[in-house]
């Protein structure tokens, strides 16, 4: 009902937007009460990529080592759509291990926020990654990636410093020496490296003009080649509608031409109602309408059976009081639309009447 073609057809407005690609956050490891293969299938008969991510919280690594977990919720996903004959489900590219490890320095048991707290988490869900792999029969040529923060950190070597990037060099340094993350690899350090230079994808999330993140990261990506890489979360929440529009058009132009660049991921396809009237509504294409287009099936999240109405889609966002309305920011989807040559125009969004005028102003 909320994103197959008989309700109100997401994964049919993102095609319609021109986007190629959708990322998912907590569908391995949060949602493991129910198939996924019916949205991967369908993903798939759009030529949607799909990029699911293994839910990522600090609580589930104790003392920084995620192996058990992250090799428990994939061994999980393979009974829940996400492998087919003994392969990952043709619909996923890459796999996002964790979302902003990084953040995990801020727990209580990471001494003086050490470097290694985030690389020993970082190379246990890795290693994890394989083990399930392994033990499932299922073979390998997803591809797999972290999507560090932005913030500004160094490596865990001392050898590259700058927002994001420090990920990046992290991953190599680990690879070549785990003792820098604190950490025993069960899985042989041979094969985590094979898997490393075969299989990974560096990945980055932001809150900044495309062209500052390009430059950041193409001043010191050589050393990073032949791994690609992509942003993940691509977070213009007070930027006006021309310059979303040039941001999308410009990271499409050197997807096509940058042999080591994949695109973005827009943040986010809906603003985020469970997180408060606060700075996270800034965040989001579309608002939601008055009227219901119809009511989702079981959707379970740690646990429990919840079903949720589904409202049509308007491009006007929802502001809190405290956050304003930015210039020309009230339609980003248009603008992203624009940028990626496409249109909002399509099913899910609500009638004009509810105040969509359905044109670009």
């Amino acid at each position: 009902m909320q994103w197959g073609p008989k309700g109100r057809d997401d994964l049919g407005m993102m095609r319609a937007m021109g986007a190629n690609t959708v990322r998912l956050y907590h569908s391995i490891g949060l949602e493991q009460s129910q198939d996924h293969s019916g949205f991967l299938d369908h993903a798939h008969s759009m030529n949607m990529h799909v990029l699911p991510g293994v839910h990522t919280d600090a609580a589930l690594c104790k003392g920084f080592d995620c192996y058990d977990t992250w090799k428990a919720s994939i061994t999980k996903s393979f009974t829940q759509g996400f492998a087919k004959n003994n392969l990952w489900h043709e619909a996923i590219p890459i796999v996002i291990l964790l979302n902003e490890p990084d953040f995990f320095e801020m727990q209580p048991d990471c001494p003086n926020k050490a470097s290694w707290c985030r690389c020993k988490a970082a190379l246990s869900a890795l290693d994890g990654f394989l083990a399930a792999e392994k033990a499932a029969g299922v073979k390998g040529g997803t591809n797999m990636t972290i999507t560090w923060s932005f913030g500004q950190r160094t490596s865990v070597d001392g050898k590259v410093t700058g927002p994001g990037v420090y990920g990046f060099q992290d991953m190599k340094a680990i690879l070549a020496d785990p003792t820098l993350a604190q950490y025993t690899p069960r899985t042989p350090i041979a094969e985590l490296r094979e898997a490393f230079r075969t299989r990974w994808v560096n990945g980055v999330n932001n809150a900044a003009p495309y062209s500052y993140i390009k430059s950041v990261v193409n001043n010191v990506y050589k050393q990073f080649e032949p791994h690609p890489w992509f942003i993940g979360e691509h977070g213009l929440d007070k930027i006006v509608r021309s310059a979303i529009t040039a941001d999308m058009k410009a990271s499409s132009d050197d997807a096509q031409s940058n042999p080591y660049y994949l695109g973005l991921s827009m943040f986010q396809y809906q603003q985020s109602y469970s997180k408060g009237d606060g700075s996270e509504m800034d965040f989001g294409l579309f608002s939601l309408g008055d009227t219901k287009i119809g009511q989702t099936g079981d959707v379970f999240e740690g646990g429990a059976a919840t079903t949720w109405p589904v409202y049509c889609l308007n491009t006007k966002l929802t502001r809190p009081a405290s956050g304003g309305i930015y210039d020309g920011n009230d339609h980003r989807a248009e603008a992203v639309a624009d940028g990626w040559g496409g249109t909002t125009n399509a099913q899910g969004r609500c009638k004009p009447a509810q105040g969509e005028d359905n044109v670009l102003v």
